[in-house]
C-alpha cells in the first residue's frame, strides 16, 4: 500500500512580522497537494500526523481551508487519516471525526485514541497521536509503547505518531518535554519497521527507521534552513521517498546597515539570490547597531529596489552584529527582572504559542512547586 504522509500543517499561522501564510497554505493544499501528489501518485490513503491547526481554537478561515481540502479529497474517494498533536484542540478532532468518517476519513486524538489504534481497513498502521501528561491516565509514555508494541507487531508495522524523538537522551527522558511533547530515544522505538512522526519541523532521520517529514512551510526563523517534505511509504517494504514542498514563501537572509545620514537601509550581503517566483520573509543582520521606526521600511525598499519583481515581507532583526558590551540589551533584562515568576512562564509560553496547552492554574501550580521545593533545598 502506497501511503501520503505529511505533518504539521499549521493552518491559521501567522509568519514572522505577523504576515498572513494562510494564502500560501491555501495555494500549497489545494493547488500543488493535490494535483502533484494526490492525481498525479495517486497513493491509497493519505496521513497527516499531527498539528493540522496553529490553534486549539482554529479562526474561520483555518476550518475553511481544511473543510476545502478534506472535500477535496472526499471527492476523490482518498481514504485519509488526521493525527491530533499538541496545538489540535482533542475535543474538536474529534468532533470532525464524527462528520468526516462517513467519507473514509479519520480523526484520531487523544480524546479517542484507546478504540483507534488500529483502523480496520488500514493494516499495519498504528496510530498514536499526542498524549498530554493529563491524557494519559497515570502511565508514562514508555509504559504506553510497550504496551503498544506488546499488541502489534510492530516488526512488520508502522507506527505514525506526534512525539518528539531524539537519537540519544542522557538523562531521565520521560520528565522532558519539548513544547510540551515528550522526548522519546529513538533505541525505545527500534522494533518498529518504521516511525513516522510530525512535531519537529525538519525532514530528518533521528535513527534508521524513524523519520520526520517536517513542516508545510518554514514557520519559524530556526527553520530558515530546513528541508519541508512529504514522504511516499511503501507499508509493504517500510521504505519512502522524501517529496519536496516548494516554499511559495521562504525566508531570506540579509545583512546590512542603517545609514541615517541618508535615512535608507544600506545592504552589505545577502545570503543567496532572491528568485522571482517565491516571496520572502527577510530576516536582518544588522552589521552597526542603530536604526529607527524606518528601518523595516527601508529594508524592504533597499531589496525592492535590487529585485524588481519579488514581493518582500519585513520579519524581524534576527541579531545586531559587533554589538559593544554597554550596548547589551540591558534595559529589556531590567524590565524582565520585575516581572513575577509567574509572569515570565506565561510571556514564554505565550511567545512559543503554548500557552493555550495547560490551564493558567495549573501552570500557577507547577512554578508554586518548583518555588517551594527550591525553598526547601536551600533550607537544608
Amino acid at each position: 500500500m502506497r501511503v501520503l504522509i505529511s505533518a504539521d500543517w499549521h493552518l491559521g499561522r501567522q509568519g514572522i512580522g505577523g504576515v498572513d501564510l494562510t494564502p500560501y497554505q491555501k495555494e500549497l493544499l489545494l493547488s500543488w497537494f493535490l494535483d502533484e501528489l494526490v492525481l498525479k501518485l495517486r497513493p491509497e490513503v493519505l496521513i497527516v500526523a499531527g498539528d493540522i491547526f496553529d490553534s486549539k481554537r482554529p479562526s474561520a478561515e483555518a476550518l475553511s481551508l481544511f473543510s476545502e481540502f478534506v472535500d477535496a479529497i472526499a471527492d476523490l474517494r482518498l481514504p485519509a487519516v488526521f493525527l491530533a498533536g499538541n496545538h489540535d484542540l482533542p475535543e474538536l478532532v474529534t468532533y470532525m471525526e464524527g462528520i468526516l468518517s462517513r467519507h473514509g476519513l479519520h480523526m484520531i486524538s487523544a480524546a479517542n485514541w484507546s478504540e483507534k489504534n488500529v483502523i480496520v481497513d488500514l493494516p499495519g498502521l498504528i496510530f498514536l497521536p499526542h498524549l498530554s501528561v493529563y491524557r494519559r491516565e497515570g502511565r508514562s509514555m514508555e509504559e504506553i509503547l510497550e504496551d503498544l508494541a506488546s499488541r502489534y507487531d510492530p516488526a512488520n508495522s508502522i507506527l505514525i505518531t506526534h512525539l518528539t524523538i531524539l537519537g540519544s537522551v542522557q538523562e531521565a527522558w520521560d520528565e522532558w518535554e519539548i513544547g510540551f511533547v515528550p522526548i522519546i530515544p529513538a533505541n525505545m522505538l527500534r522494533a518498529w519497521k518504521l516511525v513516522v512522526s510530525g512535531h519537529l519541523h525538519g525532514h530528518h532521520m533521528p535513527a534508521s527507521n524513524v523519520v520526520y517529514p517536517g513542516s508545510l512551510l518554514k514557520y519559524h526563523p530556526q527553520e530558515k534552513n530546513q528541508k519541508k517534505t512529504v514522504l511516499l511509504v511503501d507499508t509493504e517494504t517500510g521504505q519512502w521517498e522524501a517529496l519536496s514542498v516548494p516554499q511559495k514563501i521562504d525566508m531570506l537572509e540579509v545583512a546590512g546597515y542603517w545609514d541615517k545620514d541618508h535615512c535608507q537601509f544600506v545592504i552589505e550581503d545577502l545570503y543567496r539570490a532572491p528568485f522571482s517566483d517565491t516571496d520572502f520573509l527577510v530576516l536582518v543582520t544588522l552589521s552597526r547597531p542603530g536604526g529607527d521606526l524606518s528601518l523595516a521600511k527601508g529594508v524592504i525598499s533597499a531589496l525592492e529596489a535590487e529585485y524588481p519583481g519579488v514581493k518582500f515581507f519585513f520579519g524581524k532583526v534576527h541579531s545586531i552584529a559587533h554589538q559593544l558590551a554597554n550596548e547589551s540589551s540591558a534595559a529589556p533584562t531590567q524590565t524582565l527582572v520585575k516581572l513575577s515568576p509567574q509572569r515570565l512562564v506565561h510571556r514564554f509560553l505565550q511567545e512559543h504559542n503554548l500557552l493555550e496547552s495547560v490551564p493558567i492554574e495549573r501552570i500557577n501550580d507547577i512554578i508554586g512547586e518548583i518555588f517551594a521545593t527550591m525553598e526547601k533545598s536551600h533550607e537544608a
